[in-house]
């Protein structure tokens, strides 16, 4: 009896390994196409080819975060903060949620904010920023912000046969927890 229960425990240990392997495989993927997505956004920025300020420039932003896996809505801030630009009328994230914080951080590097409910949608989501170094209408440069659902941080869990009393829960390194997912 002993053993078999032995056998049973190390049979669910590989298999939580294995689904942790699969749930950060999946988002590790989604978050190099939301990278991938903020580099063009830089790039488009610093060539003037997509502008910070404007009128057309919402709808630009929205054909952007389409095209981006996971991002639902994008930010244009500047460097003091204000927010120039959005691909739609949803309040933007607080920056001082983000970890590491937007005004420390370099190009390249992705920061992830608390999460929170978007005003239009009602879902929780969670925002990632990174900085771009100039564009000609915001020549000190800024901070682009896009947000991704809560959920979609939780991959291969959400589709999982776990038990009914599991629990998943999605934490940044600072403690705060960011998904978490309850199979009842």
């Amino acid at each position: 009896l002993f053993r078999s229960r032995e056998d049973a425990l190390q049979s669910q240990r590989r298999e939580i390994g294995l689904l942790s392997l699969a749930l950060v495989d999946e988002i590790d993927r989604g978050l190099e196409g939301a990278e991938e997505g903020f580099s063009a956004l830089r790039a488009e920025l610093h060539d003037g080819r997509l502008k910070a300020i404007g009128r057309d420039q919402p709808l630009l932003l929205q054909t952007r975060a389409l095209l981006m896996p996971l991002v639902l809505t994008l930010w244009i801030f500047d460097r003091q903060g204000r927010l120039l630009n959005g691909s739609d009328a949803s309040k933007p994230p607080a920056l001082a949620t983000f970890s590491p914080p937007l005004e420390h951080l370099q190009e390249g590097v992705l920061a992830i904010g608390r999460p929170f409910e978007d005003e239009l949608t009602h879902e929780t989501v969670v925002a990632l920023g990174v900085r771009f170094l100039d564009s000609p209408d915001a020549p000190e440069g800024g901070w682009i912000v896009g947000s991704l659902p809560a959920s979609a941080l939780l991959g291969a869990f959400t589709s999982a046969d776990l038990a009914p009393d599991s629990r998943v829960p999605g934490f940044r390194v600072a403690g705060a927890r960011l998904a978490a997912a309850k199979f009842a």
